[in-house]
């Protein structure tokens, strides 16, 4: 099983989103940030001279991958992903990208689980990263049992 957060543009890791973690024992609290004067895809290689980036497509993802991989949207906009006796739940705050708010969705296919975090899809627009949009996003993850009533 392979559990790992990754931050989208129009389906690729996208390197001008960053996160700062905060963990206590067993969860993680999440907030994310932009990351001025980076590229889309790399560091530096792809860097925009404005700062701009063209998207139709900037989301959050906390994944699950493996054989036996579930989830499940609870009550409160939590969620959580399971593999065999282990799960982590999930909890998006409400939140900010450039002034509209975040939407969650979960996606389910054979062997993958995954929460997003929508922060925009729709026609292509452009996002300045320099300076940055207003970001106001955080999440956590806990590890826990995935046993029955575990995920109430």
């Amino acid at each position: 099983m392979v559990f790992r957060l990754r931050c989208l543009k129009d389906g690729r890791d996208f390197a001008s989103m960053g996160v700062i973690n905060e963990q206590m024992e067993v969860r993680v609290v999440s907030r994310f940030v932009a990351l001025p004067d980076r590229g889309a895809w790399h560091p530096s290689l792809d860097r925009p001279e404005d700062g701009a980036f063209s998207l139709n497509d900037l989301r959050i993802r906390y994944e699950l991958r493996g054989e036996g991989v579930s989830g499940r949207r609870l009550e409160g906009d939590r969620f959580l992903l399971s593999a065999g006796s282990r799960a982590v739940l999930i909890e998006p705050q409400p939140g900010l990208f450039a002034g509209e708010p975040i939407q969650f969705e979960l996606l389910e296919r054979p062997g993958f689980v995954a929460v997003d975090l929508i922060c925009y899809r729709g026609t292509e627009m452009s996002v300045s990263f320099d300076p940055p949009p207003e970001i106001n996003i955080e999440c956590s993850a806990t590890l826990r049992d995935s046993a029955p009533g575990a995920g109430g």
